[in-house]
């Protein structure tokens, strides 16, 4: 049985989660007495988006003061981490994390921030799944048939993410150890946008 939720009450709820964790830190009176900028990862449009402007919404109506979403795509959603982690530690500078949060510190030793040192969490928001998709054209419907496909043909597969260090990066990396199969990595559009700025 599929469950619905209103949306007031979804936006109400997530505000709920949010508030705690940073108001606890903070003057209940003072606090937030001017807008606060929400950091998104990644360009407009796609899911944490989405679910940044679900709770901007929710958290608005709540602290009524603006929460404004400031895009900061690149790298694998280093960009945008690094400025939540280089902020002050006053509460008006939010970010919204993925799985590349976790990633991105095995994959670049160097970064300009220490995820265990400079970056809080305040609550999990949502929770994503991965979906392998493929053009109804080509012959295969289920993971034994892709396989087998991959293996006969080892050059002819490429799959799209949307940054290196991503949870769908990483999980599409795996796919090209299968034996005999050489997938080949193909950006998002907005990923290409994203290394063109």
């Amino acid at each position: 049985m599929k469950q619905t939720f209103p949306r007031r009450a979804v936006l109400a709820a997530l505000a709920a989660a949010v508030a705690p964790g940073i108001a606890a830190a903070q003057s209940l009176d003072a606090w937030p007495d001017k807008p606060v900028k929400l950091i998104v990862p990644f360009t407009a449009g796609g899911p944490t988006d989405t679910v940044a402007r679900l709770i901007a919404t929710g958290l608005q109506a709540a602290w009524k003061q603006p929460v404004v979403i400031d895009y900061k795509p690149g790298a694998g959603t280093v960009l945008g981490t690094g400025i939540v982690a280089k902020s002050p530690a006053d509460g008006y500078t939010l970010g919204m994390a993925i799985t590349a949060l976790t990633i991105n510190p095995s994959l670049q030793p160097n970064l300009s921030y220490d995820t265990k040192k400079d970056i809080v969490g305040v609550s999990q928001v949502a929770q994503a799944h991965f979906g392998l998709f493929a053009h109804p054209s080509q012959p295969f419907n289920t993971m034994p048939e892709l396989i087998a496909y991959a293996k006969k043909n080892p050059q002819a597969l490429s799959f799209a993410t949307p940054g290196a260090g991503t949870g769908t990066h990483r999980r599409a990396r795996c796919w090209r150890t299968w034996p005999a199969s050489r997938w080949s990595t193909c950006r998002t559009r907005a990923a290409r946008r994203r290394s063109r700025t």
